[in-house]
């Protein structure tokens, strides 16, 4: 039997199908289940039927779904009765329940927690049926999703979600996360699951569909749930049709080995060879300092006789916020690899995330911006549905931007408050630019005002704001808000150093760093309740006090700061064009994690 691994769902986009056609050189699935060998082929040109649902007829979406496994068991198993994450979810399990070397019982061992040394992803297309998504009276998710279900081992653990399977068919399921105080973050990110055969019993249990064991749950007119897996005729695999067992597909897994991604394979392990994988590192990497762990009881750095990927202080184990760690110095609360230090820090964790992104689409840079994906037109407002906002409270409006999934959010500085705004996150800065939106003047946030501060005038195309994209912005709350909504790493280190000359009379030191922390600035969507003043604390570390040269005459006194220029063609930020700030808008890399 499988041990169930977490996986994790990225981005997604949406796209309109025609009809139903075969997929051209795919190969017939056995029986009533698509061969692996086949769905690993398929591509994303799938379609799918439409029936019987009127205007609320829903075309398929394309979500990423990523799982954190052996890199020798991608592919080998046809993928149901599963959960499955996003990008973000992925980062997150890894972080929480495999590397840390405190939870690990086994200090003999070559491997991580069940072996996993890959992150995998697929492109799934997913549509549910109608039965679970139309209006009233839906079970309806995320809208387009059903009621999330665990799987374990292959069973739906949770009896409700069985009644739903049964009366509704085996739909696809959604769980947005956040909260977990072991790990800093501070957008969406989600599980998913995917109902296949006979999800009562246990792999090994369960029969085949051509012969499935008598104990198989049925749906409510008697027949054998067999999954929503989408299967095939002779022309090939189809794609999901939204009937109660088609209601996904997927198509060929990319990997990314861990080793890679984390530094391991650029460790040395003696006499200057690099660490072939974790095992390797494990018994012979040549730095001390990755010898030691946390006493679980004393909290005491301890020497290990083995080199560990991770550890992570007991005070901060449970919580990032409990009053034991967050009194402990940074540098005190973490052992092991640089790039796992921060599990505690959102942007070092989206750091993470677009480096795991990057890996994936082999896209330049570190930025979320460079990362940018055109997000379809793929709706999320229907009729009686949940994605119909009031502009006067600024919500609930709907957006793709995280993972493909439509995520409720809201638009700040309305000039009523949002009666959600602690249980969902700020809006994208483009989600009056979607077809749900751009056309309707009722969904237009009312404004409380016409400062770039308050936000709400940065999501109108062009700006109503009282400052302009192609002005040189002033150096205060304003004018950082208006350099965050350009979604610009160039603009926002420009916008940094002028802060760190005029407004902190220092020098540039650290151009890297600098520049670091203009990329994890340069969100989505606007950060409620971070000033400039914040920024200016956090920039301190990458900055030295500008000399001075005093001259005195008679009657005048002169201060002079000496500072290094920067390494720019321009210090101003009027080359960025309004069409800039709402053109091809950077998609974050959000990712879900699993159980």
């Amino acid at each position: 039997a499988r041990h169930p691994v977490p996986h994790v769902g990225a981005r997604s986009r949406a796209r309109a199908c025609g009809p139903r056609r075969a997929l051209a050189g795919m190969a017939p699935a056995s029986g009533s289940r698509a061969a692996p060998a086949a769905k690993a082929a398929l591509l994303l040109q799938l379609a799918a039927t439409g029936s019987g649902a009127g205007a609320q007829e829903r075309s398929p979406i394309e979500v990423h779904f990523f799982r954190a496994m052996r890199g020798a068991e991608v592919g080998s198993h046809t993928i149901e009765n599963d959960n499955l994450a996003s990008l973000v979810g992925n980062l997150k399990y890894i972080h929480t329940e495999v590397i840390p070397e405190s939870i690990v019982s086994e200090p003999v061992r070559s491997t991580r927690k069940y072996g996993i040394d890959t992150v995998a992803r697929w492109p799934f297309l997913v549509r549910n049926p109608m039965a679970v998504l139309a209006q009233p009276n839906s079970i309806a998710t995320q809208v387009d999703f059903g009621p999330y279900t665990t799987f374990d081992h292959g069973v739906a653990t949770n009896l409700v979600q069985q009644d739903d399977i049964a009366a509704h068919g085996s739909y696809v399921g959604v769980q947005e996360q956040g909260g977990d105080s072991r790990f800093a973050f501070d957008e969406p990110y989600y599980w998913f699951s995917v109902t296949g055969f006979c999800p009562n019993l246990p792999w090994g249990e369960k029969g085949t569909p051509e012969s499935p064991s008598s104990a198989c749950m049925k749906y409510d007119d008697g027949e054998v749930v067999r999954g929503g897996l989408c299967g095939g005729d002779s022309g090939g695999l189809l794609g999901p049709t939204g009937a109660r067992g088609c209601t996904y597909a997927y198509g060929s897994p990319v990997k990314v080995l861990l080793d890679d991604l984390v530094g391991i394979t650029a460790e040395d392990c003696g006499g200057g060879r690099k660490c072939v994988d974790f095992a390797d590192f494990r018994r012979n990497c040549a730095n001390p300092a990755y010898k030691r762990k946390f006493d679980k009881s004393s909290g005491s750095t301890t020497s290990f006789s083995y080199c560990i990927e991770y550890d992570i202080h007991p005070a901060c184990q449970s919580s990032c916020e409990a009053a034991e760690c967050l009194a402990l110095p940074e540098e005190q609360r973490e052992l092991g690899l640089p790039f796992w230090r921060g599990r505690c820090d959102v942007r070092q964790n989206r750091k993470r995330a677009v480096l795991l992104a990057a890996a994936f689409d082999a896209l330049p840079g570190h930025s979320a911006r460079d990362l940018a994906m055109r997000w379809p037109e793929e709706p999320c407002a229907y009729p009686s549905g949940m994605c119909v906002p009031d502009g006067r409270i600024g919500g609930m409006y709907c957006s793709r931007q995280w993972s493909g999934v439509c995520q409720p959010c809201w638009i700040p500085g309305t000039v009523r408050p949002y009666p959600e705004r602690a249980d969902q996150p700020v809006c994208p800065y483009n989600v009056l630019s979607r077809e749900d939106y751009r056309f309707d003047p009722r969904s237009m946030p009312r404004c409380n005002s016409s400062r770039a501060r308050d936000l709400c005038c940065l999501y109108q195309s062009p700006w109503t704001c009282s400052i302009s994209p192609t002005d040189v912005l002033p150096l205060d709350d304003d004018g950082f808000a208006a350099a965050r909504a350009l979604q610009s790493v160039s603009a926002m280190t420009d916008f940094l150093w002028r802060v760190a000359e005029q407004n902190l009379h220092s020098a540039v030191v650290d151009v890297d760093g600098l520049k670091e922390l203009a990329a994890s600035e340069c969100g989505i969507a606007p950060k409620e309740g971070t000033s400039l003043q914040d920024i200016e604390v956090v920039m301190m570390p990458y900055l030295r006090r500008a000399p001075t040269e005093t001259t005195t005459t008679a009657t005048t006194a002169t201060t002079t700061i000496s500072a290094r220029a920067p390494p720019r063609s321009s210090l101003l930020l009027r080359t960025w064009s309004a069409s800039a700030a709402f053109v091809a808008l950077a998609a974050s890399a959000a990712m879900p994690s699993q159980r």
